[in-house]
Parts: structure tokens; sequence; C-alpha cells
């Protein structure tokens, strides 16, 4: 401590020790002494001058704490043998440049064994309207008693600051994200950056998530969709699904929308809400933006399409496409049918007339075409009838409307 704070907290101590009376003694049950153990730098002075003295044990030199919890404080006391002397902690909110008020306070005896000890105190800051984040100042003076009354035989102090306890709360939602999702620890910088950004406020837990679900590093990992679901399952609801819930969101994720669509829906539920509750972030949601997922069931009739006609799947695109040409009106669900049937696409694979038939059946009707069925085409087909009018037979067949309609179009 350099010399001219000692002179100013000590001048502080004179003036005020005498005159805080009841309202020191009313802040003590914020500092709890927890332990007394054996100290490893005894100050063999104490013997010198007779005096006991407290300091500021060096493990508080890297201290660093937040509020909403119980903070360890840690004192070297070096007691003569005279229980009379006493010695009192002081926290005060502000730096030693600027102290403000006294917001914590306990006094204590020394001990009547004369050595050295560590007493660990507990600094209760769960009380957030009285200690706030920011710069704090313990000091402790030592007094003893001399025929002139009570004297200040040694002051110490230290300068600390209380992070805020949510800041360490969304480091550790960041943490909980680099783990589950790209199964590895952060680096420093990373939760600093997502901490700050979520204690500021400019992300929610669902911004945090979407970043992280569709950042570079999980995308490229191509995941499954059983295997999407089950990092979602541990990140968001922090518990495995069973085997209904995954069936449930299998079957939905099969009908063309995209995995945002799936994401918002865990992003938007309670128990999500709870676990940002948990961590004290804003829950937020997540914002679709693609067409297909703001028309789901219309998505999972060009979905069919390209299952049932082409036989793949679709990386979105072609889905948005459609699903927008559908919603504008401006081609009927028969006219995107016939675009599908009548592609360069579905024209190269060449099919006979009967494979042709049956995939009419299968995607027209919902259904197989039983042999004679599929013989009746061929030999119409046989016969001269172009394909472009059997796709009409069936496009137009009450079947097809009712596969239409179940689509909401």
């Amino acid at each position: 401590m350099n010399r001219k704070f000692f002179w100013k907290i000590l001048l502080l101590v004179t003036v005020m020790g005498f005159m805080m009376g009841m309202s020191v003694c009313a802040e003590e049950e914020d500092l709890t002494l927890v332990s007394v153990s054996g100290a490893d730098n005894v100050d063999e002075l104490v013997m010198a001058n007779g005096h006991g003295r407290v300091s500021i044990d060096g493990s508080m030199l890297s201290l660093w704490a937040t509020n909403n919890s119980l903070v360890e404080l840690n004192f070297i006391v070096n007691s003569f043998g005279d229980p009379t002397d006493s010695f009192e902690i002081l926290i005060y909110r502000g730096t030693q440049d600027a102290l403000q008020e006294v917001v914590c306070s306990k006094v204590d005896n020394f001990s009547d064994t004369p050595g050295g000890e560590k007493y660990t105190y507990q600094w209760n800051t769960k009380d957030l309207n009285r200690y706030p984040a920011g710069d704090y100042t313990i000091v402790v003076t030592s007094y003893y008693y001399s025929d002139k009354g009570k004297a200040v035989s040694d002051v110490d102090s230290l300068g600390i600051q209380l992070g805020d306890y949510r800041m360490v709360l969304d480091r550790a939602f960041a943490a909980r994200m680099y783990s589950i999702v790209l199964g590895r620890p952060a680096s420093e910088n990373e939760l600093t950056y997502w901490g700050e950004n979520l204690f500021n406020g400019r992300v929610t837990g669902a911004d945090t998530i979407y970043g992280f679900i569709n950042g570079p590093e999980f995308v490229n990992k191509h995941t499954s969709n059983k295997e999407y679901l089950q990092v979602l399952y541990r990140a968001i609801f922090d518990r495995e699904p069973g085997n209904s819930e995954l069936e449930y969101w299998l079957q939905i994720m099969e009908g063309g929308i995209s995995r945002n669509y799936v994401l918002k829906g865990f992003v938007d539920s309670a128990e999500f809400g709870r676990l940002c509750a948990e961590y004290g972030i804003v829950q937020g949601t997540v914002a679709l933006k693609e067409v297909r997922d703001l028309y789901p069931q219309i998505a999972g009739f060009v979905n069919r399409l390209y299952k049932l006609t082409l036989e793949r799947n679709d990386d979105g695109s072609g889905i948005n496409y459609w699903v927008d040409i559908l919603v504008k009106k401006t081609r009927t669900p028969q006219a995107v049918a016939h675009d599908f049937v009548f592609s360069p696409e579905f024209v190269n694979k060449n099919l006979g007339d009967a494979d042709f038939s049956r995939i009419m059946y299968r995607a027209m009707m919902d259904r197989d075409g039983a042999d004679v069925e599929i013989s009746y085409y061929q030999e119409l087909m046989r016969g001269g009838m172009t394909r472009e009018k059997v796709f009409s037979c069936f496009a137009n067949s009450p079947e097809f409307s009712r596969i239409v309609a179940s689509y909401g179009l």
C-alpha cells in the first residue's frame, strides 16, 4: 500500500471509526467468519511491536469475484496474545482514490494465543441493490488500547472489482453451446464475444443458438436429421429426446421445411424459456425467412413431387421456388405437377410406359397401381395416346384433387 493512501485511510478510520457504531453492526451479517487455519507467512514483527496486526492475504491479489455470490476473503491475522486488541474490516464502494460509503463491515478480536493464522470470511453479495457490479475497496484496520484509549496500529487495503453475475452466466451459456453444438471448449475470446453480446442485450438466447447452428463449423459437420435433432435436444432442452419425439420431428423434417423451421419450434418452447431464465438471458425467437417455412403445407406438396417424380430430395432452393409460384398463384398445382413430370430431369430418366404409369399412380393418386391398371395405360400409350394425355387423366382425377386439397391448395 502506498504511503499517501495509508494516511488517507488512517485519517478516515480515526474520524469515522467511533461514529459508525450501530450502522456498522447492522452490516455484519454480510461478512461471516467461516474458517481459521494455519498461515503460511506469519509476520514475526508482531512480537516486536506488541500489537496485533491484520494484513490482506496474497491470494486476494488475484481475486476475481461477482455479485449475487458468496465471495471468499482471506486475511493473515498476527496476534500478540492480547484479546483486547481488535480489528475492523470495512468494504467501501469505489476505488482507493475515490472512496464512497461503507457497504459492509466486520469487527473481531485478536486471539489470546500469540501467533499467526489465516482468517477466511464469506462476503455475501447477493443483494444486488447494495452490491451492484463495480469497484470496491477493502480496508482492514488493526487497533490496540493504550492509556489514551483506542488507537490504530496498522492499516491494509485492497481494491477489487465485483463483476456482474449475469456476465458469468452469459459466458456459461456460451460455453454450453461450444461444448454441445460444436463439441469443443471455447477460447477466452469466444466466450468474451458471446458473453458481452448476451450481457448487453445485442443477442438473445435464440440468436445465440441460431448463430451456432447455422455457422460454418457446425454446418460442415454434415449432421443427419437425427443427429441435428439430438443436438437441439441437448443444447436447448438439456436432455436426450425420446423415440416418439424423434419420430415426430423427423416426420416434420421430411416435409420439405428447413432446419430453421424446426429450430424455431425448439426456441419458442417453454422448456427453452426455463433454460434461458436459469442463465438470466432473454429467450428471443427465430425469424423464418424462407418461403417454404412460411407455408409449410405447400412446401410439403412440392417436396412430395420431388420425391415421387424425381425421386430425390431438394436442398431447399427448388422448393422455395415452387412454393413461391404456388403462393402467388401464377401456376396451379396441376401445372406445377406437369412441370415436374415433363422436366428435362424426369424425361432424361427414359422410363418405359409401365414405369411411367407406376410413377403417375404414386404421385397423382398416392398409391401403387395394380398390374391390370398399369397394363391398361400401357395399351393406351401403345395405341398412340401421348404421355401428356395420360398425365392429364391423372391430374384431373378426384384422387389428385383430394391430395391437392390436403395441402391447403
